[in-house]
């Protein structure tokens, strides 16, 4: 059957089906604490494994922390293709002030609920993907892939476990929501933090003391061009400039008291050849050259890798091919505005979703069917390309 055949299968009705028992279960990145009600990527993990068992996909999980597993399952070929692995994370952001999040509401051409967007519908179509290729029983060389993560909204440990212990594949696809643009690359970003310390006393006697946070404030000022000159270097094709801020502060602890520890968070975007020692070098040469000033930087408490895939790589040139064919039209090459699973997984893999991205981590989330349908089919004709 050729590819008009197989899109024509694709079903509306099962996409919202499967988009919705997803978005009814509450898998809220639990962050730091242990998993609990409304923090379950523990339930996620076990509806899909449940409907690929059905399929008779071998299937298979890993626990990256208590209650937490990155769960797979994979459609064997004859062997003599590649292994072609469509990811997706399971958390999704919090749910504070937003009525009704895990009550999907479908309309005509929406499905609203948290995760809607971001990125649950991603495994409405791998799953539907996997029951069309299990229905028609279209012989395979490759393998097909798929693969639900733990802990993307926060550090990314799932990829990253999955990344040292696999299982592995050739080839990627992350269906974070894109508009349907194809993402061969993204900014990465590192985390840390700036403190200096004090001396308390009496705020009647500063002099007695030494003020952290006006130490503090000499880090602000030797810093706060540096994202200017980020922007003046030399850009990167799609993902632009690197960026840096400074975004939280904490100092002190009473009104009447100099306070002796003052500490603040940045945040550094890295281009695809940047590593966080060379951002470490760069904020040390600019502190260091303010006079007398004492100052500790932190390990990064957040570490996302940049992204960049070869545009001729057999993934990206598959997923052109198939999107004209779906379409009619020539796909978007991009960059990814934020971080994702992608880098961690070591093998050439693409960010290519529905939307709107707009709409992502809102107290008014969504996703497009009609754009859910194009990935859907986008999607496996990328797949059909590289394994069939």
């Amino acid at each position: 059957m050729n590819l008009q055949g197989l899109v024509e299968l694709v079903s509306r009705d099962e996409l919202v089906r499967t988009l919705s028992d997803v978005v009814r279960i509450p898998s809220v990145n639990p962050y730091d604490e242990l998993p609990g009600p409304g923090r379950r990527e523990r339930e996620v993990g076990d509806y899909l494994l449940q409907r690929l068992d059905q399929l008779g996909f071998e299937t298979g999980e890993r626990e990256i922390a208590p209650g937490r597993p990155n769960i797979w399952g994979r459609l064997r070929g004859s062997g003599d293709g590649p292994t072609v692995m469509l990811a997706g994370h399971m958390d999704t952001v919090t749910v504070e002030g937003y009525s009704d999040p895990f009550e999907p509401k479908v309309t005509e051409d929406r499905v609203y609920g948290r995760g809607s967007c971001d990125m649950k519908s991603a495994f409405a179509t791998y799953l539907e993907i996997a029951r069309i290729l299990v229905e028609t029983n279209i012989p395979l060389r490759g393998d097909l892939l798929i693969v639900g993560v733990a802990d993307e909204e926060y550090q990314l440990r799932g990829s990253a476990d999955m990344g040292w212990h696999g299982p592995f594949a050739d080839y990627g696809i992350i269906l974070e929501p894109t508009d349907l643009k194809i993402c061969l690359a993204h900014r990465g970003d590192v985390a840390f933090k700036i403190r200096t310390f004090g001396a308390s006393c009496h705020s009647s006697s500063p002099e007695l003391g030494h003020n952290a946070i006006t130490d503090m404030s000499q880090v602000l000022n030797a810093l706060s061009s540096y994202d200017d000159e980020l922007q003046a270097r030399e850009h990167h094709p799609l993902c632009g400039a690197p960026r840096f801020s400074m975004n939280v502060i904490r100092g002190g602890t009473i009104t009447h008291a100099i306070p002796d520890f003052c500490e603040l968070e940045v945040d550094r975007r890295t281009l695809p050849h940047e590593t966080p020692d060379i951002v470490y070098e760069e904020v040390r040469q600019k502190l260091d050259m303010v006079p007398g000033l004492k100052y500790e930087l932190t390990e990064p408490h957040s570490v996302s890798l940049p992204l960049e895939v070869d545009q001729d790589c057999a993934i990206a040139q598959a997923a052109r091919n198939a999107f004209r064919k779906v379409t009619g039209h020539v796909a978007g090459l991009g960059s990814c505005s934020g971080a994702t699973d992608a880098p961690n997984f070591g093998f050439p893999t693409i960010v290519f979703g529905a939307g709107p991205f707009m709409t992502a981590h809102t107290l008014n989330e969504y996703a497009e069917i009609n754009l859910i349908e194009t990935v859907t089919k986008t999607v496996l004709g990328t797949v059909l390309e590289l394994i069939e």
